[in-house]
């Protein structure tokens, strides 16, 4: 039997995924000043958790492009 999975947040799915999704699109553009302070955030770092989650968004919540929730 799986685990379920349990929240660290207080929020709806959506609003957090979508959340993450805005402040790692943030990360990426700023990425070369990030990684100056934090060599671990090099390259795959940010693309494998933008990954992560547009996964997370069509695995748990079922929609299959996070990119139809943008307007």
């Amino acid at each position: 039997m799986a685990t379920p999975l349990k929240r660290v947040y207080t929020g709806k799915d959506i609003d957090m995924l979508t959340a993450c999704s805005t402040i790692t699109d943030q990360d990426l553009n700023h990425k070369t000043f990030l990684v100056s302070k934090r060599a671990n955030w090099a390259d795959p770092f940010f693309p494998n958790i933008k990954t992560r989650i547009g996964n997370a968004f069509s695995d748990y919540l079922g929609i299959g492009n996070a990119k139809e929730m943008h307007y």
